[in-house]
């Protein structure tokens, strides 16, 4: 990529990404493009915004254009109440909701909602980021990315769900988020009926029926069906574990799994086995003791080949049987 590319003034580079978004907004929507069926694409632009001149060839599309600036905003999503000046960017926004997401980029297989936000993103792969985060190096096409993306190292989260209370650092993951609080939850997975909020979290369900494991770790080649999952994985490879028991000092990798580690603690055992009793503080740990009703047994010795159904029992049976 040439230098000329690459010292592009920060300025023209968010004049690109507007444009690019803008862009998205339908025919009906535009000056100069409009068809309703009964009227010419070449109808005079006879009707003007007295506020930026600009002009319309209908009275009905200038009086919707005039609620950005009035500030009127009389569309409103049943969701999460967020309003809009346009009804068309209130059909965009639902697509976060529901999960849709029909743009898919050939380059990395990311996939969008919006069909703005996919040109935009498109142009990450074809001019590169203009500015860099010094905290991990990675580029951003403008300092209005970088400014969203160094409120994760901050721990800035200025998005509060006000059902329970939860911060995000994105606006995008609060509004997946309340979905969780209207529990409607319309898509089913035909292999086994369990139900999601989103089409992208049943479309990662199916691929655990499938089988498919199509993200790979570039260290060790493990693979993962989820890309949180590899993700969360990477850090092992890393070593940073940055999240500390108050209580007896251990050190975990993710804070999931100190949250789990917490329940140790409390003496607190709310997961009973159903077929004996035996009661557990944490959900993954009576999944495991389940295993051993079922007859599973998946943890193999190396050395004989004898079939365990807990990690522990091979362990045992290794220093056991072939340590001298």
């Amino acid at each position: 990529m040439s230098e000329t590319v690459k010292t592009d003034t920060v300025g023209v580079m968010e004049e690109l990404v507007m444009d690019v978004i803008e862009k998205d907004e339908p025919a009906e929507y535009k000056s100069g493009q409009i068809n309703t069926g009964h009227v010419s694409h070449k109808t005079l632009k006879v009707f003007e915004c007295p506020t930026c001149k600009r002009q319309f060839g209908h009275k009905g599309h200038l009086n919707n254009h005039m609620a950005i600036h009035t500030g009127v905003k009389k569309f409103e999503c049943h969701v999460c109440s967020k309003k809009f000046a346009k009804k068309y960017n209130l059909m965009k926004h639902k697509l976060v909701h529901s999960g849709e997401k029909n743009f898919c980029c050939e380059e990395c297989g990311r996939k969008f909602s919006h069909k703005g936000h996919f040109k935009y993103h498109l142009l990450t792969h074809k001019i590169g980021g203009s500015v860099k985060c010094e905290e991990c190096q990675k580029m951003f096409l403008t300092e209005r990315d970088l400014s969203k993306h160094l409120m994760v190292h901050r721990g800035i989260k200025e998005f509060k769900c006000h059902k329970c209370n939860k911060e995000f650092h994105q606006r995008g993951h609060l509004n997946k988020h309340i979905q969780t609080h209207s529990g409607d939850k319309q898509f089913e997975c035909e292999e086994c009926g369990r139900k999601f909020f989103q089409k992208t979290h049943l479309d990662n369900h199916i691929l655990t029926h499938t089988g498919e494991k199509k993200f790979k770790c570039k260290e060790c080649n493990r693979s993962f069906t989820q890309k949180g999952n590899l993700k969360n994985h990477t850090l092992i490879h890393k070593g940073e574990k940055n999240f500390v028991c108050e209580t007896c000092g251990k050190q975990f990798t993710l804070k999931g799994s100190l949250t789990a580690h917490l329940q140790t603690h409390t003496q607190l055992k709310q997961f009973t086995c159903e077929e004996c009793g035996k009661q557990f503080s944490q959900k993954t740990g009576l999944a495991h003791h389940l295993k051993i009703h079922a007859g599973v047994k998946r943890f193999a010795c190396a050395v004989c080949g004898k079939l365990f159904p807990r990690k522990t029992n091979l362990k045992t049976h290794i220093i056991s049987q072939h340590i001298v």
